[in-house]
C-alpha cells in the first residue's frame, strides 16, 4: 500500500494529513511536484520501511514540539461549519467539488456540485432538518467532470435552511449537517461582507500557497454574508485540457481552499488577468462561467463577465477589466445604466485592475479617464481592486485629488494579499496613498446603516488598518409656518435649510409636503405636492381650496430630501401645522 503523511507548519496554523497521493512515484517524488511547492513537507512516498519508520518519528516529534507550544493543529478541512471538520465516515465517492453556494437572493439560492460520474441530481431542504423540500438540478459535462447545480425559489428572505445534494440518488454531502441563509430584504440596514483578491498559486501545475490556506482560515474566523473576491484565484485559467487545466486549478486554489466558507456563504469574483491567462481566453471564460453561478444580468453574450447585485442596502458591481469598458462600449453603457438606476444608499464597485495603486503594477490610467469619471459622478462609495499584491487605502478621491467623504470622495482599496507572492511598494510618496502594508490578509466591510466601517485583517488575525465612512446626518428637517395666503388657499413656508443639526452642510434638493386630514398625521399621510430647488432663503408652497369646510380641517409636515449618489434621503417630518393657523407638534393637541 502507498502512502505518505504531509506535515504543514505555521505560527497559528499547523496541519498534518495522510493522503494518498493521485500522481505516480516519479511524480510524487520530484521535487518540483506540485505536493512540495511553497510548503514544507516532511517526507515523500517512501519507497522502505525504514523510510516510514523515520517519518513517523518526525511526525511524531513535531506534533509534540506543536502541543507543547500551544499551536493550534487542525487538518486541511477543518475550517468546517460551527468549527468541525467534515465526517470521515461521511466523505462519498465520486464528489469532485464539495457543494457551495451561487447567486443568493431574498428568496432564491443556488446550490452547485460537481462529480466525475453522471447522473440525476437534487437538492434536498428545509428550515429544520427534515429536507422535506427538493429542487431538481441541471447538469453538464465539462473537463471530464459533471457538474450540478439547483436554483431553489420561493424562499424566505434572511432565513436559513438546511440542505443536502444528491446524485443518482446517493446523499453526496461530506457534512452531518450543512446550511445556506438567504439574503435579508431591501430594506435591511446591517450588511457585513468581506473582499480579498490574489490568492493564486505560484504556477499552474502548484498547490496554493500557505498563506492563501491562512488567509482563508482567519476568513472563517468572521462570519460574514458574503464575500467579493478581486480577481486572480488561480494561476492560468486558461489552459483547456488536462491535470492543469482551468477546472482542475479552481478545484485546487478554490474548492479545496474556501470549502468551508463557500458551502454555506456566496462567493462573488471578478475576473482577473490570471483567469484567463497561460493559454485560450475562451478556455478562461468557459472554466470561470462553469464553475461560478453569478448574476446574469450584463448583455447578452456577455453573462457573469460583469454583474450587480442587491443585499439590503448594499448595492455591488463587479466589473471586468479584461475586456473592453471604454466610453460607449457595452461594459461602460451597461455600467453607467446600472449606476443611474440604483436606489441603494451604498455602492461598492469590485474589479482587478487598480485605478490608484502605489505597488509595482502602479495607477491603470485607462481606469482613471474610463471608470473613474463615472464613479464621482454617481455616488459610489467604496472600490474594490487586486492585482498588486499587496493592501493599500486611499484618501478620499475627487477630480484626481484627495478630498473627503462629504464633498464626495471616493476610497480605493487594493485589497491583492490572499496568498500570492507579496510585492514591495514602488511609489512609497503615492499623494493618493492613507495606507499600505505588504501583508497578506483580507478585509471585512460592515453597514450599519448609515455608516461602514472597514477593517484589514492579516493571515495571523491582525487588525492593520481600520477605516469608517460615516455618512449619517443630523436633524435637517424644516420648521414650517402656515398662513390664509386669500380666499380658499392656505400657504405653508420654511426657511430653507442648509445643514443638519450638527452643523455638516447639506445640499436640499427637494422638499415633500404631507397632507391629512387629523393632526396626528404620521408615516401613512398623503404626500401632497414635491416642492423642487432651487430655493432661496424662504420656501413657500399653496395649496388651493382648501378653507372654507367647516366639516374637514386640514394638517400638513414637510420633509427635506437630499441625495447620497442616487438614493434620496429624507428628514424627520417637520413639526405638524394646521389650517386654523396653529401649529401642533407630534403627541400634542
Amino acid at each position: 500500500m502507498r502512502w505518505a503523511m504531509r506535515v504543514q507548519i505555521t505560527s497559528t496554523w499547523c496541519r498534518a494529513k495522510t493522503t494518498t497521493p493521485s500522481s505516480p512515484p516519479s511524480a510524487w517524488e520530484n521535487s518540483t511536484s506540485p505536493w512540495f511547492q511553497g510548503r514544507t513537507d516532511v517526507a515523500k512516498e517512501p519507497s522502505m520501511p525504514k523510510t516510514i519508520y523515520k517519518s513517523l518519528l518526525l511526525t511524531v516529534i513535531i506534533l509534540l514540539l506543536a502541543l507543547l507550544t500551544g499551536v493550534l493543529i487542525v487538518t486541511r478541512h477543518a475550517i468546517a461549519q460551527n468549527g468541525s471538520a467534515p465526517d470521515a465516515a461521511l466523505a462519498p465517492t465520486g464528489l469532485v467539488a464539495s457543494p457551495y453556494i451561487g447567486e443568493t437572493t431574498p428568496t432564491s439560492v443556488v446550490v452547485a456540485w460537481a462529480t466525475d460520474t453522471s447522473g440525476a441530481s437534487e437538492v434536498r431542504y428545509s428550515e429544520d432538518t427534515s429536507y422535506s423540500h427538493t429542487a431538481a438540478a441541471t447538469s453538464f459535462a465539462s473537463d471530464g467532470k459533471t457538474w450540478h447545480s439547483a436554483t431553489i425559489t420561493g424562499l424566505t428572505p434572511d432565513t436559513t435552511y438546511h440542505y443536502r445534494v444528491y446524485t443518482g440518488g446517493v446523499d453526496l454531502t461530506p457534512w452531518s449537517d450543512v446550511t445556506f441563509t438567504t439574503a435579508p430584504p431591501d430594506t435591511a440596514t446591517q450588511v457585513t461582507f468581506a473582499a480579498l483578491g490574489d490568492g493564486r498559486p505560484n504556477s499552474t501545475s502548484s498547490n496554493p500557497n500557505q498563506a492563501t490556506w491562512d488567509v482563508a482560515y482567519q476568513m472563517t474566523q468572521h462570519d460574514f454574508d458574503f464575500a467579493v473576491h478581486s480577481g486572480d484565484i488561480v494561476y492560468g485559467g486558461g489552459v483547456c485540457s488536462g491535470s492543469d487545466s482551468g477546472w482542475n486549478q479552481y478545484l485546487r486554489a478554490y474548492f479545496d481552499v474556501y470549502e468551508d466558507s463557500v458551502k454555506q456563504t456566496p462567493f462573488y469574483p471578478a475576473i482577473g488577468n490570471h483567469e484567463l491567462g497561460s493559454g485560450s481566453s475562451a478556455c478562461g471564460y468557459h472554466a470561470y462561467t462553469d464553475v461560478y453561478h453569478l448574476p446574469e444580468n450584463a448583455p447578452s453574450g456577455d453573462e457573469e463577465r460583469y454583474y450587480a447585485f442587491d443585499w439590503g442596502n448594499v448595492h455591488v458591481i463587479s466589473l471586468n477589466t479584461e475586456q473592453n469598458y471604454n466610453v460607449g462600449s457595452a461594459q461602460y453603457n451597461w455600467l453607467e445604466n446600472d449606476l443611474q438606476n440604483t436606489d441603494r444608499r451604498w455602492i461598492v464597485v469590485a474589479f482587478h485592475r487598480p485605478p490608484y495603486s502605489s505597488g509595482p503594477h502602479g495607477s491603470n490610467t485607462d481606469v482613471q479617464d474610463q471608470l473613474v469619471p463615472l464613479f464621482e459622478q454617481y455616488g459610489v462609495d467604496v472600490v474594490l481592486n487586486g492585482h498588486d499584491h499587496d493592501y493599500e487605502r486611499t484618501c478620499p478621491i475627487k477630480n484626481d485629488a484627495c478630498t473627503t467623504i462629504d464633498d464626495g470622495g471616493v476610497v480605493y482599496f487594493v485589497t491583492g494579499g490572499a496568498g500570492a507572492p507579496l510585492y514591495s511598494q514602488n511609489d512609497p510618496n503615492a499623494w493618493f496613498t492613507a495606507k499600505y502594508s505588504k501583508s497578506h490578509h483580507f478585509m471585512l466591510l460592515s453597514v450599519n446603516d448609515c455608516q461602514m466601517n472597514i477593517q484589514a485583517i492579516d493571515d495571523n488575525g491582525n487588525v492593520i488598518d481600520s477605516y469608517q465612512i460615516d455618512k449619517c446626518l443630523g436633524n435637517f428637517a424644516p420648521s414650517d409656518s402656515i398662513s390664509i395666503a386669500g380666499g380658499d388657499d392656505v400657504q405653508l413656508s420654511w426657511q430653507n435649510v442648509t445643514q443638519d443639526s450638527n452643523g455638516k452642510a447639506i445640499d436640499v434638493v427637494k422638499y415633500y409636503v404631507y397632507r391629512d386630514t387629523t393632526p396626528y398625521l404620521g408615516e401613512n399621510a398623503t404626500l401632497a405636492d414635491t416642492v423642487n430647488g432651487p430655493f432661496g432663503s424662504t420656501v413657500t408652497w399653496t395649496d388651493a381650496d382648501h378653507i372654507g369646510d367647516p366639516a374637514t380641517n386640514y394638517f400638513y409636515y414637510v420633509r427635506s430630501v437630499v441625495m447620497d449618489g442616487q438614493k434620496e434621503v429624507l428628514s424627520e417630518p417637520s413639526n405638524h401645522t394646521g389650517e386654523f393657523d396653529f401649529a401642533l407638534t407630534p403627541g400634542t393637541n
